[in-house]
């Protein structure tokens, strides 16, 4: 009895050694599973996000090179966002929001005329300085009931004054099917929250109030370990919302303000584990039992040997063995009921070996025929594991364990042993290699991912120290800093000559006049928004001062919000600054020589002008009086040349007036056919006398349109542009078209078209038609007259009009002259 309880005592030992350690390793791999989940999805999360942020850039700088080159066109910058848009599924809307917070500009599905101005990541934008990313969320989309994630940026007009926000919406949906490609198991979970603990998607989706998106209910364990380890850890809890007990793994999303965490079921972990561990304690079990019956029926002798028998029986079909022995003599086996049921038989007489082998498999059959004859052979153990072909169809997996039992005189008279129905275990360590494969591609994966890793780490370490930029980290509560060896350097410093506090390292160094407001304005923008980006000197260790763009990020807060610790980077921008006086300076000079160009010319103009018309004046009284025919014809050709020398200092007046901004639009209410008809009668004489024809093209509705602007300008611009046309057309036609272009109902575009037949112009000469004092070709100034002025003025006077001038032309075969003007139509304000 002694010995039976050892061995029963030393089998559970075992049992529960093995089961034990088997959970141990279960809780392994899982917890190494859920990590390497947990940066997988950390690595998807944190695309999407890099892509929102680079189409964010994109459209802020589009945003900002149009307004700087004059204006944005609507539909040109709509139909970019929507291509842009495009390239992010999960993408609901990308706009653009003017400082009043009403959308502007936006991809197709952006609601136009909704305020957005009571958004807070619109106040944070409006009130703040900073141009760092904003996000808001989850939040329901104004006009619709899809809860989206708002990524926003700050816009700065030319002029650093407020320009409104650009920004994305993510579908929190699009989210959680992000989430949901994470193979958890049935009752898996995998969240993505703010570092608020707000809830920004989740996989599964619960159902209920205050279940959904936003909502901030979380374990005490996971803000205990979010609070010591915030960049990522593991743990073991039940979740508040669906009380489930998992294994759980997080990871903060790099440079961003989320962090996500996956989970997995003790139920779907260790399924495997029990069904092991049930079947280990039942063999233990077995053994157990056995080894008692055996120790019984030694105790009780040979007396009691047929109960010893019996219990035996029932102790091998109670551990599902079947008994079996093959007579080496008849060939026949005597079998037990549940061996027979095993293979299919029915129970009776000891049938052969061959109806046992008939329910093998082909190549089973053979292995199995083999190891008997070579058990019956040497009189070794027998030992075979194969399949067996059931009357049904069906197909089941046994494992027969037998051995030789040999007469006094060494024959082999008979092969006892036991079969076992192993189906079930087979199918376990079926799925127990697709496991162990699934963690060794999983493992290969992390392998991949930790190489790309460390090769990402060396190029960005390659590509710091080709920018020369230094890098810096701060603990904001004890002043602590470290910093790289550029940092230093870009001083003339070496590391080891600054110390390690805030004050030597970097404000001692600040310009005393930039010092206090530099640290104020740092401390606000890394409080209320978490990063800054500010430009100030620093003193180098020769005593000069460089000019430094220093930027820098939060990346750890106490429980009340409050910033720990900030890292961030020095850039040295002293060339760029120097250069930048130097560009102020020569650009200051040219403006102040083409001021006093300006000035000179129309002062000199004005005095030009007035001696001008007194030669006029006595040229016009001496022609009263004249008699003689020749005094008369060269007084004459003396007020012609007066005429045009005049007609030459007021255009060099106007276009001087115009360059130093002295004009301004004087605008009155008229007509387009009183215009027409005006400068019909000023240039009508002219074309009449070379035998010119002068028409008119324009649809008839556009004559009595009430339009208000400035008529004098807009029919000097037509009256030069005719004129030319005249003056360059020998015969043939000169024909004035006016069409109308975009019309609103406050105002109307027109176009003007003047073509002729003219000697046309060359495509190399084009480009200098409306430059001052130029012409096609400078030698039709003898042949035609003129200074090359009057298409110069035209196109200033069309800009000052909102519009564009040009010309289209072949030698030989005439010029269009056209130009575009924006007129308000009448009683409409300004």
């Amino acid at each position: 009895m002694i010995v039976t309880l050892l061995i029963s005592l030393l089998a559970l030992g075992l049992t529960g050694l093995a089961v034990w350690t088997e959970r141990q390793r279960e809780e392994a791999r899982a917890e190494a599973d859920l990590y390497n989940l947990a940066l997988l999805l950390v690595d998807d999360v944190s695309s999407l996000f890099a892509r929102t942020e680079s189409l964010i850039h994109s459209a802020d700088n589009y945003y900002t090179d149009a307004v700087s080159q004059g204006g944005i066109d609507a539909a040109r910058f709509n139909t970019f966002l929507d291509r842009q848009l495009q390239q992010i599924p999960a993408a609901l809307a990308v706009m653009v929001l003017g400082p009043d917070g009403v959308p502007r500009f936006g991809s197709r599905s952006t609601r136009l005329g909704i305020s957005l101005a009571d958004r807070a990541y619109f106040s944070k934008a409006r009130e703040g300085r900073e141009r760092g990313l904003i996000f808001e969320g989850p939040l329901q989309a104004r006009g619709s009931d899809v809860q989206v994630l708002v990524i926003a940026r700050r816009l700065d007009n030319p002029d650093g004054s407020f320009g409104g926000v650009v920004m994305v919406t993510l579908k929190t949906e699009a989210l959680g099917q992000l989430l949901a490609k994470l193979r958890l198991g049935p009752s898996g979970l995998a969240v993505l929250r703010g570092f608020d603990m707000a809830q920004i998607a989740r996989h599964p989706q619960l159902e209920g109030v205050g279940m959904g998106a936003g909502n901030k209910m979380v374990s005490q364990s996971l803000r205990d370990h979010v609070r010591v380890r915030p960049a990522g850890g593991s743990y073991v809890g039940s979740s508040p919302l669906d009380g489930i007990h998992r294994f759980h793994a997080y990871r903060q999303v790099e440079n961003y303000p989320f962090f996500v965490k996956v989970g997995r079921a003790e139920d779907d972990y260790l399924s495997s584990w029990w069904r092991h561990t049930v079947l280990l304690f039942a063999l233990c079990a077995a053994i157990i039992l056995i080894t008692a019956l055996a120790a019984r029926r030694i105790y009780q002798g040979a007396l009691r040997g047929r109960e010893a028998a019996l219990r035996m029986q029932l102790a091998v079909e109670g551990a599902d063995l079947g008994i079996w022995s093959l007579d080496v003599a008849d060939g026949r086996v005597t079998a037990s009921e549940r061996c027979l049921a095993l293979f299919g038989l029915p129970p009776g007489a000891p049938p052969p070996l061959d109806h046992f082998l008939d329910r093998l498999p082909d190549d089973d059959r053979q292995r199995v025929e083999l190891a008997i004859a070579e058990a019956l052979k040497c009189g070794g153990d027998y030992h075979q594991e194969y399949r067996v072909i059931l009357p049904d169809g069906t197909t089941s997996w046994a494992s027969a364990l037998g051995r030789a039992w040999r007469a006094a005189d060494g024959r082999i008279l008979q092969l006892h042993g036991v079969v076992q129905d192993i189906t079930r275990r087979k199918a376990d360590e079926v799925a127990l290699e697709a496991s162990r494969r699934q963690l060794e591609a999983l493992a290969e994966s992390l392998r991949h991912a930790n190489a790309e890793l460390r090769r990402s780490e060396a190029r960005y370490a390659n590509a710091l120290e080709a920018t020369n930029d230094g890098l810096w980290e701060a603990n904001l509560q004890t002043g602590e800093v470290f910093f790289s060896p550029m940092y230093s350097r870009m001083l003339g410093y070496e590391p080891a000559e600054l110390g390690h506090d805030m004050h030597s390292a970097w404000l001692d160094l600040v310009h005393p006049d930039e010092r206090s407001s530099v640290q104020a304005e740092s401390e606000r923008r890394l409080g209320e928004s978490g990063h800054y980006e500010l430009e100030f000197r620093m003193r180098g260790k020769d005593g000069r001062y460089r000019w430094i763009l220093s930027r820098g990020m939060v990346v750890e807060r106490d429980p009340d919000g409050r910033p720990l610790r900030a890292v961030g980077t020095h850039v040295d921008l002293t060339a760029r600054k120097e250069m930048e006086i130097e560009l102020r300076a020569a650009r200051d000079a040219a403006e102040a020589a083409s001021r006093a160009k300006t000035a000179f010319l129309a002062n000199m103009s004005h005095e030009l002008r007035t001696p001008m018309n007194g030669i006029m004046g006595l040229t016009s009284l001496a022609l009263r009086r004249a008699d003689d025919p020749k005094q008369i014809e060269l007084l004459q050709k003396a007020d012609r040349s007066s005429q045009q020398l005049l007609g030459l200092i007021n255009d060099i007046l106007e276009i001087s007036n115009i360059e130093s901004q002295r004009i301004t639009l004087d605008e009155t209410d008229f007509t387009l056919g009183t215009l027409v008809a005006q400068t019909q009668a000023e240039i009508g004489a002219t074309a009449r006398n070379k035998g010119l024809a002068l028409q008119l093209a324009q649809p008839p509705e556009l004559a009595a349109l009430a339009l208000r602007g400035d008529e004098a300008r807009l029919r000097q611009v037509l009256v030069k542009l005719l004129g030319n046309a005249i003056k360059f057309t020998e015969a043939g036609a000169i024909t004035l078209r006016i069409a109308r272009g975009e019309d609103t109902p406050a105002g109307l575009q027109l176009r003007f078209e003047i073509q002729d037949s003219g000697i046309g112009i060359a495509a190399d000469d084009i480009q200098r038609l409306f430059t001052a004092f130029e012409q096609a070709d400078n030698s039709t100034t003898r042949q035609y007259g003129g200074a090359g002025l009057g298409l110069a003025i035209s196109q200033r006077i069309v800009r000052l009009m909102g519009g564009e001038i040009g010309v289209d032309s072949t030698p030989g075969e005439g010029a269009t002259f056209w130009f575009t003007v924006r007129l308000r139509k009448a009683g409409h304000a300004a």
